[in-house]
């Protein structure tokens, strides 16, 4: 019969169980997916209540099925699928609003060794900081890239190859290098390329 336990010990994937007085030999527990086309394991601990399938009736031949609920691990009501770990991180999908969320105190990182591709309506970033390095380089296709804030750039900027992209800054712009246009350079008195000021010796400087 299928026996109800609690894990006591752990042996990397083997645990042992006690159903009662008895405790059993160390078990293998099932997992998702342990082959040549993929590796899922999941973590088990020790106090967690499981299912232990015994094997032709040898319960220290049988196999540890899964987790069922317990009162120091209740299952959690929510209508979504969750993942919770124990450092508080969380990975959640809700089918009623279609949001994929996960939620981390720390670093999330992600190692791809040729490109990422990010399509969507729209892409927001709220950070303190953010920093963009990349080998070759980054794309922003979007009709309007709008920064909030100061703009360090250490490069160069030009537009796009026919010359129809623009760039809209709110804030300041910190520029350590030259700046080079075939337009005119304005502010908020007027144009600074082709205005004309009178000189301290009477006479008149226009534009060159």
């Amino acid at each position: 019969m299928i026996e109800v336990g609690v894990i006591t010990e752990i042996n990397r994937g083997k645990a042992r169980v006690a159903i009662g007085s008895m405790v059993s030999d160390f078990l293998p527990v099932l997992q998702h997916c342990l082959n040549s086309f993929a590796l899922s394991f999941r973590p088990f601990r020790v106090g967690e209540q499981v299912l232990v399938m015994p094997i032709r009736g040898d319960l220290n031949s049988g196999v540890i099925l899964g987790s069922i609920e317990q009162n120091s691990y209740l299952a959690p009501s929510y209508s979504k699928h969750i993942i919770r770990y124990e450092d508080g991180a969380i990975i959640s999908y809700d089918t009623s609003t279609s949001t994929l969320e996960v939620l981390n105190q720390k670093d999330i990182n992600i190692v791809v060794n040729n490109s990422v591709n990010i399509t969507a309506n729209s892409v927001n970033i709220t950070a303190p900081n953010v920093n963009i390095s990349a080998s070759s380089s980054v794309v922003a296709t979007t009709p309007v890239f709008s920064i909030s804030g100061s703009l360090n750039v250490g490069g160069g900027i030009s537009g796009g190859a026919k010359g129809g992209g623009g760039l809209s800054i709110i804030g300041s712009a910190n520029i350590r290098g030259d700046i080079s246009t075939n337009g005119n350079i304005s502010d908020s008195r007027g144009d600074l390329t082709g205005h004309s000021h009178s000189d301290s010796d009477g006479y008149t400087s226009y534009p060159r």
